[in-house]
This record gives structure tokens, sequence and C-alpha cells, in this order.
């Protein structure tokens, strides 16, 4: 049995990881991140209607088991509301 990998180690070692942190960058100067895709340059430290600036905080984390079964799985759909 082989051992666990986490994934990005894998787009670590292929130099994708790289390109990855760079598109999502990019998408922060003008943001469509959140539902709201307000377009506001987040790396110039303007804040959209979320209210999140370049690195976003996140206050809790859980499984949302509420969603319909295709969506959910069986681990549930995951949920992570904003640190307002």
């Amino acid at each position: 049995m082989a051992a666990f990998e986490p994934a990005y180690r894998g787009l670590l070692r292929a130099g994708e990881l790289k390109q990855r942190v760079s598109q999502a960058y990019k998408r922060l100067e003008a943001c469509d991140l959140c539902a709201w895709e307000c377009g506001i340059d987040r790396r110039a430290g303007k804040l959209g209607v979320c209210r999140s600036g370049v690195r976003a905080r996140v206050c809790s984390y859980g499984a949302h088991m509420g969603e319909e079964d295709p969506l959910r799985g069986w681990r549930g759909s995951g949920d992570v509301p904003p640190d307002w």
C-alpha cells in the first residue's frame, strides 16, 4: 500500500502549483472569487461587497449536511463562512 501524499505535493513537483498561485492572484485583481463577482482589485487593498481583502479569514468550517444527496455526498458539502 502506497503512503498517502497530498495532491499539492504532486502539483509542486510538476510546476503546476506555481502556475495556479499566479492564476489565483490574477483573479484577485478583478475579483470574481465569491458569488458577488464585484470585480474589485483586492491586491490593491480594496474591499468588495464581501468585505474580504487579499487574505480571506475563515471563522469556522464544517460539514453541511443540508444539501441534496448528489451535492453533499456522504460527508457533507462543506460550509466555510467568512470572518466578518
